[in-house]
């Protein structure tokens, strides 16, 4: 299933198992995620950041309590995107991106027109 909500707390192990409990405005659920798992995971969660998982609801025996067995994480809309904005806004300048001088006009009729397709798509594959 999908989940989204709000990192916590995160926990790393020492085992590379991440433990982390998820919150929304009503509830909060702990989430569990295993090193070979979480070494796909291509940013660095912090506390407060919006996620968007795909996990598996389980039960830890020990205490009763129901967990969500973590199987992929991305950043939701005001995580790791939205922090990376600033950040682009200074450093794009910076190389001269928007320097007029270096700033070609558009043409009228292009000379050539490109195509962009993907394999992936027509075998309908999935990005999380």
């Amino acid at each position: 299933m999908r989940v989204r909500g709000e990192l916590a707390s995160l926990t790393r192990a020492a085992s590379g198992t991440w433990y982390s409990a998820l919150e929304d405005r009503a509830a909060q659920d702990g989430a569990v995620m295993s090193a070979p798992r979480n070494v796909l995971v291509d940013f660095a969660p912090r506390e407060g950041d919006e996620l968007e998982l795909v996990a598996n609801v389980g039960l830890y025996e020990a205490r009763g309590e129901f967990q969500l067995g973590v199987e992929s994480m991305r950043p939701g809309r005001s995580g790791a995107a939205v922090r990376a904005v600033p950040a682009a806004e200074e450093r794009l300048p910076a190389e001269g991106l928007f320097d007029e001088a270096v700033k070609r006009p558009i043409p009228r009729v292009p000379a050539r027109i490109g195509s962009l397709t993907s394999l992936c798509r027509r075998l309908r594959c999935t990005t999380s």
